[in-house]
């Protein structure tokens, strides 16, 4: 077993090589600081090859989006592949590389490794949700589960600060449940 290894070199020293199993990281900024653009960058060198060579199959990467709907998270991706401005993404003939990064996002999201799903889930039901996955996927040498952003954890019927203090706990519960997760969590400070 060896972490899985990011483009963030900083980032592998601190973690001791990598991203560890049974390790949660939370990754804090102010808005717009770039937490989700990070997580992107960490979730895609899970299946670099240079970086993570002969893995691709043995991790499987489940993504929570509570911040942005499928399309938001969709254009996003294309826009920071291209670097071009949301109004050629979605105002403009596409050319080539628009078509390209869309493609490439498609067969990402088809992925038999990669799951994703952008509902908000309370506590309890994100609890079960992910246990559930942990447990379809336990054969996998990892399983990395990224949350953006976990402050967003659906608290109707109870208060904020109450709905987050439950979601660490649960966090700290998966992590121990299941020995080859790693979660990644972003929160907006």
């Amino acid at each position: 077993y060896k972490p899985l290894k990011t483009r963030y070199q900083h980032f592998n020293d601190i973690m001791h090589g990598g991203l560890p199993r049974q390790k949660i990281v939370t990754i804090g900024g102010l808005s717009s600081f770039g937490k989700s653009y990070t997580l992107r960058n960490i979730e895609e060198d899970i299946f670099d090859e240079n970086l993570n060579p002969g893995l691709y199959g043995t991790v499987v990467l489940c993504k929570i989006d509570f911040e942005m709907s499928k399309d938001e998270a969709i254009l996003s991706r294309v826009q920071q592949r291209t670097g071009r401005n949301f109004e050629d993404i979605l105002y403009s003939e596409p050319d080539e590389e628009i078509t390209e990064a869309f493609n490439a996002i498609y067969e990402e999201l088809s992925s038999p490794n990669i799951f994703e799903t952008f509902q908000t889930y309370k506590p309890d039901v994100f609890y079960k949700t992910a246990k559930a996955f942990c447990v379809e996927h336990s054969d996998k040498r990892q399983i990395v589960l990224t949350i953006d952003n976990s402050n967003l954890i659906d608290s109707e019927g109870s208060d904020e600060s109450s709905a987050l203090a439950e979601l660490q706990t649960i966090l700290i519960r998966l992590k121990r449940e299941t020995p080859n997760l790693t979660i990644i969590q972003l929160a907006q400070l």
